[in-house]
């Protein structure tokens, strides 16, 4: 590492000693409590609201208590009378619709004449967001989730494509939103160990038990009047109340969403099985990038910019609840009186204190900064360092960004093969530039991981590929069902197909809802079969049931429109490909056999009008690239 690089990140070692004295020293235990085991179910907060009344209705009020919801159950806080939002880049229009509670979005493209050439009405399913700073939509079918291209950003009061769909990403509604998508943004909603985005049971709202654990045994005694006197100072050990938790396990609950960065998961670990009351570093890490200046800050960095300051650095007590009652809305007099605790004296000379606080009454005013975030526009966001604000930008050059630290905020120490799946999921998610790859080499997968394999199937190392794979031990569903998907892409990349088709229908058997690997085996048999019209017939219908479980998979979609096409029932065949074209109006793929479809009519019409269509869509995919 050279030497300016090497002082620039000096910090780290004092941050390092400070996170070991505070956030784990202080670990010493989370008080015997008796719902952290996974095998305690979730109630759902309406089982708490019977004996708590009070607080559940203050709760609802709160930013959580009201962040996934169904439309219309919910106040309309949008305009839906403004302009369209347009995409230069992908040259699609977006039009919110609201009518009699429902909401839908009108996808659309229009010709150099504004003529309409296709349009597209999505009906929205779910709401995500409070709307204080945003609200984003989702589409669902049968428990398949998919983000919409849209939110609204309230401060602004403007429709926009949605974060990350900006500047030549606009994935439509084709983005699937997975297990950590859900879990910080709503109560617990089983998700199906293997699959991206399926779900057996979708929540509503963050709720209760985010921060006090699974209700089940708490609910329980309850009902059989085996009530604990709190009110006397007796703890009730049937559930978290996180007031009992030393200081650490306090702030890891906080983290479980606030800290934002890159997750990585322990061995035989998901995201869901994370308790309070329990080390979250037990069940996943989360990196950070240390790459921006002191200004930039994510919108769900609180933890990790809280650690920065040295309010927090020199307080033994200083945790989330300090400033915030998760109970109720944001309260500023909780946050000064925070700060009074400690700062009981004016700052006289050093700033206007006395009549800031003396008008105002607000401290935060001038030591927590309100600006954009680093990751979602249109945003005022509080950033959670606080501070004087004397610290000059720091602009990194090109080669210096390439030159990445990942910075782990939950343990001091982070084996070498847990920076080499940080690298490796930053590579895959944030940033696919091959200078990263060089970097995981410099730390190297020490065994066997999902990780390990992927990477070293990216590198097209099949040998010690496969090597992994028949050292890899899986110990839940989620990496048995993942195990036979790499096993299948290693043997599919070195054209063993037959082996391949074996792994992903076993994959399929393990997850009845992972519909992509049998997908893949059904397409690999099309390619080893003679074409028959009898095989391309039960090869259809295989399709088939996977698009009856999720017809919005647009991969399942385009290969039933083409299977139809091949077997000459054309009308069928222009059905399902222009539902594919819906999910992805780009899909040269799509629109190809489309034209070849309306050609086998002898519609000349229609075929010419796609054939324009896919010109204009080259073009669209010439200039994006």
């Amino acid at each position: 590492m050279k030497a300016k690089y090497f002082l620039r990140y000096s910090f780290l070692g004092l941050f390092i000693a400070i996170l070991i004295s505070y956030n784990f020293n202080s670990c010493k235990s989370s008080k015997g409590f008796r719902n952290l085991s996974t095998n305690i179910q979730y109630v759902g907060k309406e089982s708490c609201r019977k004996c708590h009344e009070e607080i559940y209705e203050e709760f609802i009020k709160s930013g959580m208590g009201h962040s996934f919801y169904l439309p219309g159950t919910q106040p309309w806080i949008e305009d839906f009378h403004q302009k369209m939002v347009f995409d230069s880049l992908s040259q699609l229009y977006y039009q919110p619709i609201l009518k009699n509670d429902r909401m839908f979005i009108n996808e659309f493209r229009l010709d150099k004449d504004q003529d309409t050439i296709f349009s597209n009405l999505w009906k929205i399913d779910w709401v995500v967001g409070s709307g204080r700073q945003t609200r984003s939509y989702i589409i669902e079918k049968n428990g398949y989730l998919y983000e919409a291209p849209i939110t609204w950003y309230s401060n602004k009061k403007i429709w926009d494509l949605s974060p990350g769909y900006h500047d030549g990403f606009n994935s439509g509604f084709r983005r699937p939103l997975g297990e950590e998508c859900i879990h910080c943004h709503n109560g617990y909603s089983p998700f199906s160990e293997g699959t991206l985005n399926h779900f057996k049971f979708i929540n509503q709202s963050i709720d209760c038990e985010r921060c006090h654990g699974p209700g089940q045994i708490h609910v329980d005694n309850m009902e059989k009047d085996l009530i604990v006197d709190v009110g006397k100072g007796e703890i009730d050990y049937t559930i978290v109340n996180p007031k009992h938790l030393d200081i650490a396990f306090q702030f890891d609950i906080c983290q479980q969403c606030h800290l934002q960065g890159i997750v990585v998961t322990q061995k035989g670990k998901r995201f869901q099985d994370y308790r309070p009351g329990l080390s979250l570093n037990n069940f996943f890490d989360v990196f950070t990038v240390e790459n921006q200046n002191n200004h930039e800050f994510g919108i769900a960095s609180h933890a990790e910019r809280l650690k920065k300051s040295k309010c927090f650095q020199k307080s033994k007590n200083l945790t989330c609840t300090s400033c915030h009652n998760p109970h109720q809305p944001t309260d500023l007099s909780l946050a000064v009186q925070a700060c009074l605790n400690c700062h009981s004296k004016p700052h006289q000379t050093k700033c206007s204190f006395n009549e800031n606080f003396k008008s105002n009454k607000n401290c935060v005013q001038c030591h927590l900064n309100k600006s954009g975030t680093s990751d979602i526009p249109h945003v005022q966001f509080t950033d959670h360092f606080i501070r004087i604000f004397r610290d000059k930008s720091l602009t990194l050059t090109q080669k210096e960004i390439q030159e990445i630290i990942v910075f782990c905020q939950t343990q001091p120490s982070p084996s070498p093969e847990t920076y080499a799946r940080a690298y490796w999921s930053y590579y895959l998610t944030r940033n696919a530039n091959p200078v990263y790859l060089d970097t995981i080499q410099k730390y190297s997968f020490a065994s066997s991981s999902i990780e390990a394999i992927q990477y070293l199937l990216h590198l097209k190392d099949w040998k010690q590929a496969q090597e992994l794979l028949n050292n890899f031990q899986p110990i839940n569903l989620q990496e048995k069902v993942w195990k036979n998907i790499l096993y299948g892409e290693l043997f599919e990349d070195q054209k063993q197909y037959e082996k391949a088709i074996s792994f992903y229908d076993q994959a399929y058997e393990l997850q009845p809802y992972q519909i992509s690997a049998k997908l893949r085996a059904i397409l690999l048999r099309i390619q080893l079969s003679d074409g028959s019209i009898t095989f391309l017939e039960n090869a259809l219908k295989q399709v088939q049931e996977l698009y009856d479980k999720n017809p919005l998979d647009y991969f399942v979609v385009l290969n039933l429109g083409k299977l139809h096409n091949d077997l000459r029932m054309e009308e069928k065949a222009e059905k399902y490909l222009l539902e594919a074209l819906k999910i992805y109006p780009n899909s040269l793929d799509a629109l190809l056999e489309l034209e070849k479809c309306y050609q086998r009519q002898r519609n000349l019409e229609k075929a010419q009008k796609i054939r324009e269509r896919i010109i204009f869509t080259k073009k669209v995919k010439d200039k994006v690239s």
